[in-house]
């Protein structure tokens, strides 16, 4: 059994009408009434704000559209710590009951991955916490994870590979080998649970490549931080602007193939993705092209 106690950070309004109720981290910034909620003794205020690009520790209210249906992740690497932000609704935010966003951040070591804990893991730890706990204030403990590493054990990460086939994949990374290039890939019709697997399986490639910095989301932002992420992953595009550097693989559409000239991190993925898909036939009529599209 392999644990960890991992620092997180939670942040949603506060109203003000009784300062006693919510005591304010020192030096916490305020964006559109949003501040630090909870924090864990041992959190490292700017890699959190690094990780977050300054935009997301607090976030402003209206970096995302906001109703109900609201829950997406975030995952960042900076060295040797990929911060796991999950982002949801909740009908009641504080003393007088407003409803709204809140964000719950998590640090995760990387040696934590190589010792077998998933994301998918992290994320649950992360939503009991939220539900059992409501929006505390002040300090907390950190979060405590504790998973099972067996070497005939599958990766619950590994499911977002029933959403998103080989083709996809392979087209995703052959553009962000590209240090330029970020890709918007369209799920159409997916849940936010869809959407959210496809993050954490994209995100463990990543990671399994040896890709040293990255960020996802499983929803689009507004275009202020559009070009920190590497990789979004969306339902649809019509709120996605002219955005330069853009790529989107749409999945489920008609396909070019892919460049075969591969940079290191393509190479690394196909070598990846024959362990999770098993090795490609390299016969083009038996795999599905992949549309990709620039997206001005």
């Amino acid at each position: 059994m392999e644990a960890l106690q991992a620092e997180h950070i939670i942040h949603a309004p506060r109203k003000g009408i009784n300062d006693k109720l919510y005591p304010i981290r020192p030096n916490s910034p305020r964006k559109d009434g949003y501040l630090t909620r909870a924090w864990s003794a041992g959190i490292i205020d700017a890699e959190f704000d690094d990780a977050m690009f300054h935009h997301f520790t607090p976030f402003f209210a209206t970096m995302f559209k906001q109703d109900q249906r609201v829950d997406f992740v975030t995952l960042t690497r900076i060295q040797d710590k990929i911060f796991l932000a999950r982002c949801f609704w909740r009908p009641s935010l504080d003393e007088v009951g407003r409803p709204g966003l809140a964000s719950h951040i998590i640090a995760i070591p990387v040696e934590a991955l190589s010792r077998g804990l998933s994301f998918s893991l992290a994320y649950d730890a992360m939503r009991d916490y939220d539900t059992n706990n409501g929006v505390p204030s002040g300090e907390i403990p950190p979060l405590s994870l504790s998973w099972n590493n067996e070497d005939n054990q599958t990766d619950p990460d590994s499911i977002g590979s029933t959403i998103l086939a080989r083709e996809y994949v392979s087209k995703i990374f052959s553009y962000i080998s590209q240090p330029e290039l970020h890709v918007l890939t369209i799920v159409r019709g997916a849940s936010s649970e869809d959407r959210r697997k496809a993050a954490f399986f994209l995100a463990k490639l990543l990671y399994r490549a040896d890709a040293k910095s990255f960020a996802l989301a499983s929803a689009i932002p507004v275009d202020v931080v559009l070009d920190k992420y590497t990789i979004l992953v969306g339902e649809r595009d019509n709120d996605f602007g002219q955005a330069e550097n853009w790529r989107k693989v749409r999945v489920g559409g008609p396909t070019t193939p892919s460049n075969p000239d591969m940079g290191e991190l393509k190479a690394k993925s196909e070598s990846l993705l024959d362990q999770v898909y098993g090795r490609s036939s390299g016969s083009s009529s038996q795999a599905q092209e992949v549309r990709d599209t620039p997206s001005n």
